[in-house]
């Protein structure tokens, strides 16, 4: 099996091979070499994380007629994301960030 195939196996959605290839050229993973077992596992899982943030910005479905846009449920979708995230230590760009006070002036 390809990273690709593993990939889409992953995803288990219809999305164009282009996108996928994209997704794991960013994970510094040959679409075309083979899936290893345990080397390929986390770029793998870490392109489907980003894979699920784009099926979460894009429309779930448009209709033409009356112009309709289904959008996805992004909380449900983030939420797989950022198990990912935690599940490999990385750091979520999405995340809330604290504000902190580094220094005070004495006025």
């Amino acid at each position: 099996m390809t990273n690709l195939k593993a990939l889409q196996a992953e995803l288990n959605r219809p999305m164009p091979e282009i996108t996928l290839e994209l997704a794991l050229l960013k994970n510094n993973l040959d679409a075309d070499a083979t899936y290893v077992v345990p080397d390929n596992i986390k770029p793998v899982e870490v392109a489907l994380a980003g894979l699920i943030l784009t099926i979460a910005m894009s429309p779930k479905s448009v209709k033409e007629l009356d112009y309709q846009v289904t959008e996805h449920d992004m909380d449900d979708l983030l939420k797989l994301r950022l198990i990912i995230i935690k599940r490999y230590g990385l750091v979520d760009e999405l995340a809330e960030k604290e504000n902190t006070v580094t220094g005070r002036s004495p006025w």
